[in-house]
């Protein structure tokens, strides 16, 4: 019409061109994206132009071929996942008695399937002399480092420096008989069995030949507290033996290919919390299959690499785990994701 002013789009500025690009990218149908723009100013032509030259932009080109590329994987772990829901494994872990180097690696190390071992300590000192009552008669005024004020702190586990806390032996066992809970607890990070005074427990558990190599008993890391206390979900960067010495722990798996739904934004951490799962924060996690086992006296658990775990304190409990170093001709392998 004569005299009309010709339509004039809006600047096509920064903000925009992100979110076109994650717009295409994310898979919005291009016909849903000109009536965004549309209706915010754009001329159809116009709108049509941007896309055409958005997805000529090399930049952009290579991000959905990653895209593509992570999007397969995806699948693939979905598929996985769900294959792996089907398996009578998936709701108990099998149990491994007598021991059995060769089977042991074949059918599980090897396979990344968790498994329980029995009899594999029975020879043990340290099974039948470790208790609370024991660590206070050797070393009652020993100080040692504790993972102290917990339960205040929903993400302890992160904080971890922040808790760390110095008592002699004796005032922790007093509180590990009096009280449950997960306010205080010797975890593996504390580095009880590398203080020198405690060296000597290292004489009370002996080597595992077929299973670990002797120098990895020397690295072990010891796990003491009361009932109640917790480690959250959360995977490791290599195979692990968990040695229960004293007590039982209840333990949660996932496995590893669920990792997409597990919301382990948080490094190897997950904010999910196995033992009152929110599918209103976490609606992934409705169909994600959990495994579930008790790790008694004297019994191993081959913690598989990538398999997320939750572990909870039965009773009161001392537990050793050996990271890596397992006894194999070739390298413990190990898992760098960041």
């Amino acid at each position: 019409m004569d005299g009309e002013l010709p339509h004039t789009s809006p600047a096509f500025t920064t903000t925009w061109q992100e979110w076109l690009a994650e717009s295409l990218l994310r898979g919005v149908a291009e016909d849903e994206i000109v009536s965004v723009m549309r209706q915010r100013g754009f001329d159809h032509a116009e709108a049509w132009r941007l896309i055409a030259a958005q997805q000529k932009i090399p930049s952009f080109r290579v991000a959905h071929r990653l895209l593509c590329e992570h999007r397969k994987l995806r699948s693939l772990t979905d598929a996985l996942s769900d294959q792996w829901s089907q398996s009578p494994q998936a709701t108990a872990v099998p149990v491994m008695d007598p021991p059995d180097p060769e089977a042991f690696f074949e059918r599980f190390y090897f396979a990344n399937r968790p498994v329980v071992v029995r009899g594999l300590v029975e020879q043990w000192p340290a099974l039948h002399k470790w208790s609370p009552d024991y660590f206070a008669q050797e070393f009652g005024d020993t100080p040692i480092e504790i993972s102290g004020d917990r339960e205040g702190d929903p993400r302890f586990e992160e904080n971890f420096l922040a808790h760390r806390r110095e008592i002699t032996m004796r005032e922790f066992v007093a509180h590990v008989m009096a009280d449950e809970g997960n306010d205080r607890y010797v975890v593996a990070r504390n580095q009880l069995l590398q203080r020198p005074a405690f060296r000597r427990l290292l004489d009370d558990i002996h080597h595992l030949p077929g299973f670990l190599a002797p120098v990895t008993l020397s690295r072990a890391k010891l796990w003491f507290g009361p009932a109640g206390t917790l480690t959250p979900l959360h995977h490791d960067d290599s195979n692990i033996l968990f040695v229960q010495i004293q007590g039982s722990k209840l333990v949660r798996l996932v496995e590893p290919h669920s990792l997409p739904r597990l919301y382990g934004e948080q490094g190897g951490h997950s904010s999910v919390d196995l033992d009152d799962v929110d599918l209103t924060r976490f609606p992934l996690m409705r169909d994600v299959p959990v495994t579930e086992t008790t790790v008694r006296q004297g019994e191993a658990l081959l913690l598989p690499l990538g398999w997320w775990h939750w572990v909870m304190s039965v009773e009161t409990s001392i537990s050793l785990s050996f990271v890596g170093g397992f006894d194999l001709p070739g390298h413990s392998t190990s898992w760098r994701y960041a």
